[in-house]
This record gives C-alpha cells, structure tokens and sequence, in this order.
C-alpha cells in the first residue's frame, strides 16, 4: 500500500509485539525516563511533519477551506458581537437581552477561532481512502494473526 508522500507501506511478516500499557505507565512514573520519552516522541513528531506530511501532502489528503470559511466567520461574529454589545449596553432596560444574546453569541464565535483546523476542515476523496486502507489492512492483519 503506498502512503500520502509516495512511502510504500508493506505488511510485515514478523508478529507484531503487544503494546503493555501498564509497563509504560510504569516506566513513565521516573521523570528522567519520562522526560526523555516526551523529548523522543517529539522529534519523532517534528520528523513527520518536516518529512512526511508536508504540506504538499497535507493538502492532498485534507481540505481546509472549511476551516478557512469558519475562522472568517469567527472574525465577522465577533466583530459583529462587539458591535451590537457596545451600541446596546447603555439604552433601555429592555436591550438586556439583546446584550446577553450578543455575549452568548461572543463566547460562540471564540470558541470557533480557537477550535483547531482538523475539527471544521474535511478529507479529501483521496485522504479518505488511505485512511480506509489503512483501517481494512489492520483489521485483516488482526485476523490474520
């Protein structure tokens, strides 16, 4: 199966290993060893990055636009709910929920800036498929085992 990047994935024939997660958790407890641990997995997740998913490959597997749509949106909303709260606070009494619904719809639009891009964005054709592989080669390998 070739990966996003051209990376030709082949099944291995050598039984994989089970992953105990009580010894890690046990392992982890020693700060030394923890701390080199997170040290390793984060260059380990710097490579990947810098020299599998690129952003070439990023764009081929998912689809921003979405997240692009809705951080205009959170933008525009909170321009917009600023606007509204300023120009309505000190009218009449009766404007007290035109300022609360002007708060709420802050705290939503916010929230929507802040959400990260995989939440609002969306595979592509071609990304879904590689994770659909991806998904049917471990299942088969599990039974196959």
């Amino acid at each position: 199966m070739e990966f996003a990047g051209g990376i030709d994935i082949e099944q291995s024939s050598v039984e994989r290993e089970v992953i105990s997660m009580d010894r890690i958790s046990q392992e982890l407890s020693d700060p030394v060893t923890a701390h080199s641990f997170r040290n390793t997995y984060n260059t380990w997740k710097k490579d990947i990055y810098s020299e599998i998913l690129t952003d070439e490959v990023l764009n081929k597997i998912f689809d921003k636009k979405r997240a692009t749509y809705f951080k205009i949106f959170g933008v525009l909303g909170l321009i917009i709910a600023i606007t509204i709260f300023i120009s309505t606070i000190y009218q009449l009494p009766a404007t007290s929920i035109v300022v609360l619904s002007s708060v709420l719809f802050g705290l939503v639009v916010i929230v929507s800036l802040i959400l990260p891009q995989r939440v609002e964005g969306q595979w592509t054709t071609y990304g879904r498929n590689i994770i659909i592989n991806g998904i049917i080669l471990r299942s088969t390998s599990k039974i196959s085992a």
